[in-house]
């Protein structure tokens, strides 16, 4: 899975891993219990799970009886299949680094033919929010150039008005921006007062305090250009059984992967050079839908009770380039910008379509192959030839 729910000593973490590595770790975890001398083993599972969940999400899958009804690729628990069950279908779904024309299929949110920047596409499925960014001409050389994507999700005219670097104003009230800085730095930030997590650790012990999540969790307005990291709390400060204190470990889910779908499973975001055109998935989670399939989000006014949610409506989505080199200057703009104010007249807006019945794919990992061939070796651990099948009882 994308997500990470628990971090291991040794890097066998509770998800975080792609399939490739997945394949790697339980052919691994199968020769050391044939080298133990025990008598077998057992995988789990035959197929993922949309159903299952886990501590780090499952208060955040609202209502929690329609978590079969969508894909959070946030949660290992969906995702232990050796047999993979995958949104979408095999042809029309966007892959990274795949067919351009399928990311082009993608619904038409806003143009600006003037601009270096040429159109901008969304599309939704039982996993992702996908977004594609035509560029003109001109290739985004990631040394020089920068990309914003902001993302209003909850009212119009409530959120942060002023995005940092560019210090660009805009009537919009964003919740969410997507910051492109490089391959190698790339994340999803949130507005403070939208951010469920609380991460604040002593800096001297590690101490958590038993903190966790955050409430209320709301969209209020700011102006100060201030985006808070998704970073969770994965493992609680606790005492060993000799009294030993091990401090809390987390990370930041928000930390976007750069690469294409077949490079890694886990990739986030591409830039395809040769068509112009960036593209980019963003599992619900990260941008705090509780459900997708009745486009439920999390707004929370309380501190106590049941977290609370509101329907979501109309999503509006800006996208700056900028010149890292010359003091961030904007470059091109959707939708343009006037003496750099984004005005609300000028948005567009976005929204996706519910569905009852959720649309899905299966695909066997490579995980099936590499235990495959790992079950056919002889006992000197030598594989047998590839056409030699086991006896059949």
């Amino acid at each position: 899975s994308r997500g990470i729910a628990h971090l291991h000593p040794q890097g066998w973490n509770h998800g975080g891993h792609d399939e490739h590595s997945m394949a790697a770790v339980n052919a691994r975890l199968t020769r050391e219990i044939r080298q133990a001398g025990a008598a077998g083993g057992l995988v789990f599972a035959w197929l993922d799970e949309w159903f299952k969940k886990n501590w780090a999400v499952v208060d955040y899958q609202i209502p929690q009886d329609n978590t079969k009804l969508w894909h959070n690729v946030m949660d290992p628990e969906q995702n232990y299949g050796i047999l993979g069950q995958y949104a979408g279908d095999r042809v029309s779904t966007p892959r990274l680094g795949g067919d351009p024309s399928r990311w082009r299929d993608l619904r038409l949110v806003q143009s600006e033919e003037q601009s270096v920047l040429r159109s901008l596409r969304a599309g939704a499925d039982e996993s992702y929010l996908y977004l594609a960014v035509q560029l003109s001409g001109r290739a985004a050389i990631w040394d020089t150039l920068g990309l914003q994507i902001a993302i209003d999700t909850y009212q119009l005219t409530v959120g942060q008005h002023r995005l940092p670097r560019s210090s660009v104003r805009s009537e919009v009230g964003f919740e969410f921006l997507i910051d492109l800085v490089s391959p190698a730095a790339a994340w999803v930030r949130v507005t403070p007062d939208y951010n469920r997590h609380d991460a604040r650790l002593d800096a001297a012990t590690g101490d958590d305090f038993g903190r966790f999540a955050r409430r209320p969790v709301e969209t209020r307005n700011r102006e100060d250009g201030r985006f808070d990291s998704l970073y969770i709390i994965t493992n609680r400060a606790r005492f060993g059984r000799d009294g030993t204190f091990y401090p809390a470990q987390g990370y930041d889910r928000g930390r976007l992967r750069y690469g294409t779908e077949s490079g890694s499973t886990l990739s986030d975001w591409y830039f395809d050079q040769k068509a112009g055109l960036l593209q980019l998935r963003i599992p619900w989670d990260l941008l705090n839908v509780t459900d997708p399939s009745t486009r439920t989000l999390l707004h929370d006014t309380t501190a106590t009770g049941r977290l609370g949610t509101v329907r979501a409506e109309d999503f509006h989505i800006g996208v700056l380039l900028y010149d890292k080199s010359s003091r961030n200057r904007v470059l091109g703009s959707i939708p343009r910008l006037e003496r750099g104010v984004w005005h609300s007249s000028r948005f567009q807006a976005w929204r996706w379509q519910e569905w009852s019945e959720p649309r899905s794919h299966a695909r066997l990992k490579p995980v099936y192959d590499s235990l495959r061939l790992l079950w056919g070796a002889d006992p000197a651990g030598a594989p047998t030839p590839l056409g030699r099948r086991a006896p059949s009882n």
